[in-house]
């Protein structure tokens, strides 16, 4: 590649174009074009380098495998069945489910009835301010004693 310079030939994109073309450089600033014109259809614009032939532009799609969905759903159906043990032993106890209040304090153990999650089970408390509760759809962690 010859030396690059005011009115020089250039591969540039051509935005009107739609393809990678011969452009006059018009002009540069540090060294490196600025403004091109297009030697086909006489437009000029911005200079946009060409791109490389190996680089690709699109993301790679990736796609969840049949053995990742069967884990996804085995681990639910895991969660719901360890819900559903807890719940049962909590009411054969005969415990009720408090209403859930970030103000209150729980203790593991204890039902907790969430106004968007349901019913839970206190599984035990993470510091002074946080607690772990056992939903039908998974674990949460919840403020409580504030």
């Amino acid at each position: 590649m010859g030396k690059i310079d005011v009115g020089r030939d250039i591969d540039c994109r051509c935005t009107r174009c739609k393809m990678e073309l011969a452009h006059t450089i018009i002009a540069m600033v540090n060294g490196v074009p600025a403004r091109v014109k297009c030697n086909t259809c006489h437009s000029e614009r911005k200079y946009r380098a060409p791109k490389r032939a190996g680089k690709t532009t699109t993301k790679r799609r990736t796609t969840t495998t049949t053995k990742a969905r069967a884990t996804r759903k085995a681990s639910a159906y895991e969660k719901e069945e360890q819900w559903s043990a807890l719940m049962n032993k909590a009411q054969a106890e005969g415990r009720d489910g408090l209403d859930y209040s970030m103000r209150e304090t729980f203790e593991k153990g204890q039902l907790v009835v969430h106004k968007k999650f349901g019913a839970g089970f206190v599984m035990g408390a993470l510091g002074a301010t946080k607690i772990r509760v056992c939903f039908r759809d998974g674990e949460r962690v919840l403020v409580h004693a504030r």
